[in-house]
């Protein structure tokens, strides 16, 4: 489960839910078009803010999605999209974690050794069945 922004009011919502909760928004209505599915690499950090990803549009700073570790996030978006990483609550965006994603793609993250910090990569891919870290 990832959890999504509503269209209508911008309350968090499962990407499961039928509707939003708090305007009746018909959730599943925005499901089955425009979606991108990202594979979150996993990470140690199991406790605390820093356990969940946020993915951002690098050009609005909106919130698009959110995840945890190892998680597939499904993305709404309508055309290619700039995102950025944040971590936790971090303001700050991680610089080394920008990519530019489309609608209707798979993407999956990567951790790969970098100087000082790993670095993520994100790659194309046409199914995740199959892929051990």
């Amino acid at each position: 489960m990832a959890l999504i922004k509503c269209p209508e009011c911008g309350q968090e919502v499962s990407d499961k839910a039928a509707q939003c909760p708090r305007c009746a928004y018909p959730i599943v209505s925005i499901q089955s078009a425009n979606v991108t599915k990202i594979k979150l690499p996993p990470y140690n950090d199991q406790t605390g803010p820093l356990s969940k990803i946020r993915i951002v549009d690098v050009n609005t700073e909106q919130e698009l999605a959110i995840g945890g570790n190892d998680a597939i996030i499904d993305l709404h978006i309508s055309k290619p999209t700039t995102i950025c990483l944040r971590w936790g609550q971090l303001k700050s965006l991680w610089k080394n974690s920008t990519f530019t994603v489309s609608p209707n793609k798979k993407y999956m993250l990567t951790w790969t050794p970098g100087f000082l910090m790993a670095k993520l990569v994100c790659n194309e891919v046409d199914s995740f069945a199959g892929f051990n870290y």
